[in-house]
């Protein structure tokens, strides 16, 4: 496939060989658009000093936070230029997660088609430089995110392509590879493998389906209507009662699936209300925990959390928003090691885009360059991964209104969990269709 291509063929992809070993990627979306600069700060005096200039520390317009409350980290590896940086305050339950080595911070990460400097950014009309499309819109760039495409064909996911070569790798008639708790993700839709959604409490999208003796009887009516569906003459009929059916197996599954999982102590069976991201990370946990039983050995799940468009309020909301994500991947951990597959799952988040340094009054606005969070047993943690932006304006890859260039692209950085996923590196290309535009196409967060 040459560089920069973007058309998936099915026939790119060859089936893998059966499997011995169990591995499973857990996407955390954050829609919206996280604040990067507000998730992790520069904690050295002089880079302090600057990102508190920049942000407006003290200012009734400023989103700068205190140094005082701040939570230093230590990089095996180094910051950038020796600097040091610290989380958010109300990420307090990942900073032993970092510590331990278990969580591994890439600082700068978003869509980009080809390397990209601030002179070939500005100078890009001119020139013919190949940017992504719709830079700073929130659908497009989800899709360039989720897709990894240039924005002519967003038919499928990155992972759903890494997906479409392990389906023969689990067993026919149990699950779907790629499963989504909440709502549906073009990051898993393949061009071959069929995703299924579940909804929050883990069951499948068909509510009259419930477990006990009444559901039978309905299930029985679903079933009649669906295959009768099944049989039309119209090609849409066939393919409405196909989709239900399948749906209706799938559920059935799960429902079996779910009743037997064990309750797991870091993600108890109760959950107190408002805990959304929790309760989807659950159902994964169990699905996880019930992988021998469904002889699964690779799984693909989306979740995701709301609420990142933070233009008003940013200096209330967003440190809520991260003692949610926080909670909930300490929680996610803690159950991963209980279940002791802690070095065979890897969670990463990805967001639409960062945010703008400046302040727009009362929040921040769509930038490109953002932090990403990489979790798990196998990670190569306590690091920091490519070089944080000198929060500064007219910096080196600072393009205006405190907006900044990705140091990694997006492809890099999803090319490195599908390798971890087991993807050979000549079938990388066809997982991100851009990596070949990029001299380093590993990024070494995951052993």
């Amino acid at each position: 496939m040459a560089a920069g291509s973007t058309s998936f063929s099915p026939y790119a992809y060859a089936q893998m060989p059966a499997l011995a070993d169990y591995k499973s990627l857990v996407c955390v979306f954050l829609y919206g658009g996280n604040d990067s600069w507000n998730t992790l700060v520069p904690y050295s005096q002089a880079e302090y000093s600057a990102y508190a200039r920049s942000r407006g520390l003290g200012e009734t317009w400023g989103l700068a936070l205190e140094r005082s409350q701040l939570l230093p980290i230590t990089s095996d590896a180094g910051g950038s230029d020796g600097a040091t940086y610290a989380l958010n305050p109300n990420l307090r339950a990942l900073q032993p997660l970092y510590d331990s080595g278990r969580l591994a911070i890439i600082p700068s990460v978003g869509p980009l088609l080809e390397p990209t400097t601030k002179e070939q950014y500005v100078d890009a009309k001119r020139t013919g430089h190949r940017l992504p499309v719709q830079l700073f819109s929130h659908n497009n760039q989800q899709d360039q995110w989720q897709s990894l495409n240039d924005g002519t064909d967003g038919r499928t996911g990155w992972g759903g392509r890494m997906v479409d070569q392990y389906e023969s790798a689990n067993p026919v008639g149990s699950l779907p590879t790629a499963l989504a708790v909440g709502t549906q993700s073009l990051l898993i839709t393949g061009n071959r493998s069929v995703p299924l959604v579940l909804g929050y409490s883990g069951e499948g999208e068909l509510p009259l389906i419930t477990w006990g003796a009444k559901s039978s009887v309905r299930g029985q009516i679903l079933k009649d209507i669906f295959t009768s569906s099944s049989e039309l003459s119209s090609i849409y009929g066939r393919a409405y009662g196909g989709a239900n059916m399948r749906t209706l197996r799938y559920t059935e599954v799960l429902g079996r699936t779910l009743q037997s999982a064990p309750n797991i102590p870091s993600l108890p069976d109760f959950l107190p209300a408002g805990a959304g991201l929790k309760q989807q990370l659950r159902s994964v946990a169990k699905l996880i925990a019930m992988r021998e039983q469904l002889g699964m050995t690779r799984q693909l799940f989306f979740v995701s959390m709301g609420g990142f468009d933070n233009h008003d309020a940013l200096m209330t909301d967003h440190p809520l928003l991260l003692q949610q994500l926080g909670d909930a991947m300490q929680s996610f951990q803690g159950a991963m090691e209980e279940l002791d597959v802690a070095k065979s799952v890897t969670l990463f988040t990805s967001s639409d885009f960062g945010r703008t340094l400046t302040s727009n009054g009362d929040g921040s606005d769509h930038g490109w360059a953002g932090l990403q969070f990489v979790m798990g047993g196998s990670v190569r943690g306590r690091r920091m991964y490519g070089s944080y932006p000198i929060l500064e304006l007219d910096s080196e890859s600072e393009i205006g209104s405190g907006i900044f260039i990705p140091g990694f692209s997006a492809d890099q950085y999803a090319a490195t969990l599908a390798r971890w996923f087991g993807v050979p590196n000549d079938l990388l290309p066809s997982i991100a269709p851009n990596l070949e535009n990029f001299s380093v196409r590993n990024l070494e967060f995951l052993a």
